[in-house]
């Protein structure tokens, strides 16, 4: 399997850094505060569920978070931390370089923390599933039934060698 890793943006990491600092910071103060609350009281039931919120996007962010975009003989492969998401070449319509999600909107997910998570929808991709850690060099790739814009580290090659699995599908 050739394998595309994906790397975060110096911007990415540093937003992922801060933003893990003070959610860290923010379990801290909230975990201080529940053995001063009487067990059962609405103070003590805020600030657990809120701690559990917290966690939960913590732990949300880090295992969706984009490993490599890999190509076997007859697929490509989107690679998380957990899980992975396999796209048959005959089932790909389009792969194209992405310029920018700056002006996409995120239905669902997480920007900032650990990249670009989740759905989100543009004017000229419509709805599409987001797995980013460098804004500088996205791919989209639409299938029949669902697109996806994944960032890698070289996606250039990784149009290149697509083209040759798409033919002429692809496009800068």
């Amino acid at each position: 399997m050739k394998k595309f890793k994906s790397s975060f943006s110096s911007g990415m990491l540093l937003s992922t850094c801060i933003v893990t600092v003070v959610l860290l910071y923010a379990i801290y103060v909230i975990a201080l505060r529940i053995p001063v609350s009487s067990v059962g009281s609405w103070q003590f039931w805020m600030a657990v569920t809120a701690l559990c919120i917290i966690i939960a996007a913590m732990f949300h962010g880090f295992v969706s978070q984009i490993e490599y975009v890999g190509l076997t003989e007859n697929s490509l492969v989107i690679q998380k931390k957990v899980g992975k998401i396999t796209l048959p070449f005959s089932d790909i319509r389009q792969v194209r370089y992405k310029k920018s999600l700056m002006r996409d909107i995120r239905l669902w997910g997480i920007s900032g923390y650990f990249g670009h998570i989740g759905l989100f929808r543009s004017g000229d991709s419509g709805n599409y599933k987001a797995f980013v850690k460098n804004g500088n060099e996205m791919v989209e790739i639409k299938t029949d039934n669902q697109t996806y814009v994944v960032s890698c580290d070289d996606c250039g090659q990784l149009l290149e060698v697509l083209s040759r699995h798409c033919g002429n599908r692809t496009g800068r």
